[in-house]
């Protein structure tokens, strides 16, 4: 064994004894012949008790039992988010076996390989989905129609599994190509579930939402955490959990007090108007991506009294291994992920493998009884990523994370050493999906890189070389979606004339255009004007005569600001004139979202134009867009003779949804007269310093 500095096996010092080696089914077991008559699920207006729960999913052991399924065998799960979701679940775990969860969005070949590669002794269904499942020689049991189950014996097992059989088996994007199967024993997941439950115990007066989808390893916790111990669990309706207004209501309905969120939907559900009626939440998890500060002071700001934990974790792990309390004190620039959970070792180390002194960058490996067993059917990834550990008994896990231990213990992310990605909390191998690219005939290289526009949500695109031909794109993007999973699936597939590289032969995803300019280069009316930037453009409206040149001058003016793009006229000259403003608006909102989806926009127009735009921004905010700022210079019409001049074609205006956003910069008295909470600034429209001065400010 290596030494290792006193002060980093101090770090490391998180040895614990629960005195309890009972595995999941059987604590939930126990709990239910505690608390029999008390609500353990709750799916819409149905509830469950855990007496109920106990007797289904015993039934569920005994009919897969009677199919030889045991130990170690593998079932999979195709379900919606349901009852039936949990009782399959509980049940698997009930006979012995490993549950392996696939999505119900996949693509069919997607979920034959996945049939394949784990070999699955049976599949667990439920009628809402079971037609999506691609055919097969497998045992397949719709739950809610099968007539064997419901007269199977309703008690248990003779026996329980053990902490080194499987409990599951999770699929993570592969850089092959291939998604990899991460198997986890019971030991593993038993261990988190313990710290957990010591960390932040909950019971019968906890509702813990589970809206995480089974895919993904928070649900692990979600689904068995709270049945563990006495708490509720409320159910989700499928696609809930992207519906804020809908996860809002829910929370103040039944009255959920623990909850997990990525980052991203956080950020999402906080800059809803729905947030502030969560007032019954006690705690929320974040992990799956970084958590920055300012999303940290924005929910104690809209939530406060609320717990905010930090939570850091690879599929590899059992869900998470280092753990931190935000504050509302707390001024950290970098938000930690905190120590090590019981019974876990985080190492950080160089490339000989050897440890790092604090404050010095390194790779995260991780060691103790959370690692997985390994991944499926793949021995040589496996001892690749899960070697002998140096400094104790047993192996250690090789994260590709980037940490460095600060002098408090504490440990802070800094990102990635691989092309490994996390988009909306889903590990994404974008070798994978170039793969899948390059698998199209017309393509001859390709490339794939999340972009992070400033202030806007993140999304995976895809860059090609090949023809510039609408058909192409459109074909390679329904080949892609019919063999990777809808995250793996780029939201755009950007053609360009080659994909950079570094001296090394790699791509050099650094010198990838902008995919903002690469679309308005593609776009019946986007123009640049400038060179693009890195945050979210100034984006020009035409006024009546469907030009944007004017506005040269100004977008060179603000340019240290951000980038501008002119929004030309379209289809104004096609025989069929468009019946005025709104409906001008609404094909430019439709080009706007396909060509720059991310937001925030800044709108700015000059006469028509600062009607056109204004339009724009309230159609755009009635859609869910996010408007940063909409500039109006001179609104009002000159008098030219266009199809879409039209005092009478001028929505109504509805000022609350721009209070503070909305400038109108005027050189005499205004022509138009918009809401009073619109700022008005006064100067002489030449002279174009002055204007750029206070379109910025």
């Amino acid at each position: 064994m290596v030494d290792i500095d006193p002060e980093l096996t101090a770090f490391n010092d998180t040895a614990y004894d629960y005195g309890d080696e009972r595995t999941i089914p059987e604590r939930i077991a126990a709990q239910a012949a505690a608390t029999p008559e008390a609500v353990a699920l709750r799916f819409g207006d149905h509830d469950v008790t855990y007496a109920e729960l106990d007797r289904r999913t015993n039934q569920l052991a005994h009919r897969l039992a009677g199919l030889g399924v045991g130990r170690d065998d593998l079932v999979a799960v195709f379900a919606e988010r349901s009852i039936e979701l949990v009782l399959m679940l509980v049940g698997v775990l009930k006979a012995g076996a490993a549950y392996v969860p696939l999505d119900c969005d996949h693509p069919a070949e997607r979920l034959t390989f996945l049939l394949d590669d784990t070999d699955a002794r049976a599949v667990l269904t439920h009628r809402a989905v079971a037609d999506r499942l691609p055919p097969g020689n497998r045992p397949v049991i719709v739950l809610d129609d099968d007539a064997q189950c419901s007269a199977q014996p309703e008690t248990a097992l003779s026996a329980y599994p053990g902490n080194d059989d499987l409990a599951y088996v999770l699929y993570t994007s592969g850089s092959t190509g291939n998604p990899k199967g991460v198997m986890v024993e019971h030991g593993a997941i038993r261990n988190r579930l313990q710290w957990m439950q010591r960390r932040y115990p909950i019971g019968p007066g906890d509702t813990v939402l589970q809206k995480t989808p089974d895919t993904f390893d928070v649900s692990v916790w979600e689904f068995f955490w709270p049945i563990m111990v006495g708490a509720r669990m409320v159910i989700a309706r499928p696609n809930g959990h992207r519906d804020n207004g809908y996860l809002a209501g829910l929370i103040a309905a039944e009255q959920v007090t623990t909850i997990h969120f990525v980052p991203t939907m956080l950020r999402s559900f906080l800059n809803s108007r729905d947030a502030a009626r969560a007032t019954a939440l006690r705690r929320i998890f974040c992990s799956g991506e970084a958590l920055t500060a300012d999303l940290r002071d924005r929910c104690f700001a809209i939530l406060p009294g609320v717990e905010l934990h930090n939570l850091y974790g690879p599929t590899e792990a059992a869900v998470d291994v280092t753990f931190w309390q935000c504050r509302p004190e707390h001024t950290e620039t970098v938000v930690p992920i905190g120590r090590p959970i019981d019974n876990i070792r985080c190492y950080v180390l160089d490339e000989q493998d050897r440890p790092v002194p604090v404050g010095a960058d390194g790779e995260l490996h991780l060691a103790g009884v959370g690692l997985a067993r390994g991944y499926l059917n793949r021995p040589e990834l496996t001892a690749g990523k899960f070697p002998p550990d140096p400094f104790a008994p047993g192996r250690m896990y090789r994260t590709g994370d980037l940490a460095r231990w600060q002098s408090d213990g504490t440990l802070a992310y800094l990102g990635r050493n691989d092309d490994q990605v996390k988009l909306n909390g889903q590990r994404i191998e974008l070798g994978e999906v170039e793969a899948a690219l390059l698998s199209h005939p017309d393509v001859s290289a390709a490339a794939a890189v999340v972009h992070r526009p400033a202030g806007g949500m993140a999304e995976l695109i895809g860059y090609v070389c090949g023809p510039r031909d609408p058909g192409v794109t459109t074909s390679l993007l329904k080949q892609v979606a019919a063999r990777l999973p809808s995250a793996l699936v780029p939201s755009a597939v950007l053609v360009v004339p080659e994909i950079p590289m570094t001296t090394s032969g790699k791509t050099d995803r650094k010198r990838l255009p902008d995919p903002a300019l690469v679309r308005a280069g593609e776009s019946a009316c986007l123009v640049p004007l400038t060179a693009a930037g890195s945050t979210p453009p100034w984006i020009w409206v035409h006024a009546a005569d469907g030009e944007v040149g004017q506005y040269a001058d100004l977008a060179d003016a603000v340019a240290d600001q951000r980038p501008s793009v002119g929004l030309e006229a379209f289809g104004l000259d096609d025989g069929e004139p468009l019946a005025g403003i709104p409906a001008i608006a609404a094909r430019h909102v439709a080009e706007l979202r396909r060509a720059l989806p991310d937001g925030p926009y800044h709108l700015a127009g000059q006469a028509e134009g600062a009607l056109v735009a204004y339009e724009i921004a309230v159609q755009l905010r009635a859609g869910g867009a996010e408007v940063a700022r909409v500039v109006l210079i001179e609104p009002g019409f000159s008098g030219v003779d266009q199809p879409y001049v039209n005092a009478e074609a001028v929505s109504s205006y509805r000022p609350e949804e721009f209070t503070g956003a909305v400038v109108r910069i005027s050189s005499a008295e205004p022509r138009w007269n918009p809401p009073a909470q619109v700022i008005d600034r006064q100067a002489d429209i030449g002279d174009v310093a002055k204007v750029a001065e206070l379109i910025k400010n």
